[in-house]
């Protein structure tokens, strides 16, 4: 799904009519209002002085209708963020020295205090913030379940942004309007955060990749049924399909986990049947308006055979439940050992990446020829959340709905125009050489960190076929999201407006069902259990685990989204 530019830029215009100026913030007990930083707040006035005393540019309008700058006087917000992944020098050790972040600032009057975190310490690290009180102004890219959203929402913890948007975030707004977004990231009737907008299919929806040069290495065309698939994959198996001389190094079929697997086969066996947003729950197909636990439907026995065929025939990774199972599968990617993976990207980096070209339709399976791999256009929900530690709510609110726009969205993602990405007379975003060959040997990832926050994801921005460049976005990505789309759901359910009551029954039997699936469909697999002797106890075991709980409070949810 690619933005429609005209057509968002009209309804920026009109919303900009009706858009009132930033208003000024919280008001001191003498009448007067206080920012963060302690000096004074207004409207975004007509003239305001810089930092140095010096006058600011007067009136310059910013998309969407507000104005820069957004406060008269330089001030400061605290922001405590994920730091990416990825290893190298870059933004993150001092993400004020990113030249777009210095340029927002001097646009704005708004500078952040940074404090960043990696994201295996970041749910310890903000439980003790918010309960020793001594809250950021606001968590940016952070690791924020929806349960953490509505608890410390609904415990005044977090702003409720549901009513200040319209007005000080219309960037943001216009995409709710434009996807009647407002239901899918409303919990507890309240908007908690600011979410990642994949208005890019391709970031959604994932694709199967083979190998061409193994498929002519073994004289196999691409499969379009799960039966050829299973046929293409032995012949990878016993055929020395990368022609290194030894024929029991391949790998058929590569994933990080069996999860990685299955999700690939739900729409060939029947299930899934409203995306992947929702674990475990798509529509009854008898009865469309009721929720049906599909993970433990009749349908998933035919599945769990196909995955233990794949298993016991030695298709797919036999390493697949160790705790050192992704480790190897990257290590036989890299090293042309792996015949096909499933993923939104090809992942085996610049040497290969051409030699993996997606299926041209999905697989067909005994449950049909439906492609069910595809996520919420609205992801992490709370990408950014404002505390009620922040003095000044809707001016971090409209710094933050820039990163919504057009042009906000590609220097948050980008960087800087002129330096790590130009654009082309025809409107499109090319990264420079800078980024994509870069002279002191950096990966692209690393090259962009000095430009760009948005590495690692969970972005507070909107990610399109034009601002994101990434492995979801190269070439073969997209032709496989174009060969996806007509074989995905008539309908997908993005995500559900959890009241609070619901939010704690889920939080409270999921930990239970999840350990219960993970545990048997692993010896289903592997054989350490019978499929159809032992599903009996499976299904018992569920029970026990609270899946009817879980299964009417998805019904319940339902209804509130149908309204």
């Amino acid at each position: 799904m690619k933005v429609n530019a005209k057509r968002l830029l009209a309804m920026l215009a009109a919303l900009a009519l009706t858009v009132a100026p930033l208003a000024g913030c919280s008001s001191n007990d003498d009448g007067g209002s206080t920012s963060s930083a302690g000096g004074t707040s207004s409207a975004a006035s007509s003239t305001a002085s810089t930092n140095g005393g010096e006058e600011a540019p007067t009136g310059t309008p910013a998309p969407g209708g507000l104005t820069w700058p957004l406060v008269p006087e330089k001030t400061e917000f605290s922001i405590l963020a994920h730091s990416t992944p990825c290893e190298g020098p870059g933004a993150w050790m001092d993400p004020n020295e990113i030249p777009f972040y210095k340029e927002y600032e001097e646009k704005t009057n708004v500078h952040i205090n940074w404090e960043t975190i990696t994201y295996d310490a970041w749910t310890e690290r903000m439980n003790i913030l918010i309960a020793g009180g001594d809250m950021p102004d606001a968590f940016m890219k952070g690791k924020i379940t929806d349960s953490d959203l509505i608890k410390n929402g609904t415990n005044e913890v977090f702003v409720n942004l549901k009513d200040l948007i319209p007005q000080y975030a219309p960037n943001f707004n216009a995409l709710l309007q434009k996807h009647d977004g407002a239901k899918f990231i409303t919990l507890a009737d309240g908007i908690w955060g600011m979410p990642y907008v994949l208005e890019s299919d391709s970031i959604r929806i994932s694709k199967i990749f083979l190998n061409e040069e193994w498929l002519k290495a073994v004289n196999k065309e691409m499969p379009t049924t799960t039966d050829e698939f299973l046929d293409v994959l032995r012949a990878f198996r016993d055929q020395d399909a990368n022609g290194d001389g030894d024929a029991s190094n391949e790998t058929p079929l590569g994933s990080t986990s069996l999860a990685g697997v299955l999700s690939s086969f739900y729409g060939a066996f029947g299930m899934q049947n409203r995306g992947s947003s929702n674990a475990y729950i798509d529509a009854d197909p008898s009865d469309p308006s009721k929720v049906r636990f599909y993970r433990a439907c009749d349908d998933m026995k035919p599945l769990l055979k196909y995955a233990k065929t794949l298993y016991d025939e030695k298709l797919i990774d036999q390493n697949i439940f160790s705790p050192d199972g992704s480790n190897l599968f990257w290590d036989n990617i890299s090293t042309n050992k792996v015949g096909a993976h499933m993923y939104w990207a090809t992942v085996v980096g610049p040497e290969l990446v051409d030699m993996y070209q997606p299926i041209p339709e999905a697989l067909e399976g005994p449950g049909g020829k439906v492609w069910t791999s595809v996520g919420s256009l609205f992801s992490s929900k709370g990408a950014f959340v404002i505390t009620s530690n922040c003095k000044q709510p809707e001016v971090l609110l409209s710094w933050v709905d820039y990163f919504y726009s057009e042009e906000g969205a590609a220097n948050y993602l980008l960087g800087t125009e002129g330096v790590s990405y130009i654009k082309e007379a025809d409107g499109t975003l090319t990264q420079t050489e800078l980024i994509s060959n870069n002279p002191d040997g950096l990966s692209q990832e690393q090259a962009l960190l000095r430009y760009s926050l948005s590495s690692g994801g969970q972005n507070p921005s909107m990610a399109t076929d034009n601002t994101f460049k990434g492995g979801e976005t190269y070439p073969t990505s997209l032709k496989g999201t174009e060969n996806m789309r007509p074989y995905l759901p008539e309908e997908v359910w993005f995500a559900f407006p959890w009241t609070a009551e619901q939010s704690a029954v889920i939080a409270q039997v999921k930990p239970d069902i999840d350990t219960v699936i993970t545990e048997f469909e692993a010896k289903f697999i592997t054989g350490e259990l019978d499929i159809d002797a032992d599903w009996q106890s499976y299904q018992d075991t569920l029970k026990t685990a609270g899946v009817e709980k879980y299964i009417a409070t998805y019904q319940e949810a339902l209804e509130g989204l149908k309204g």
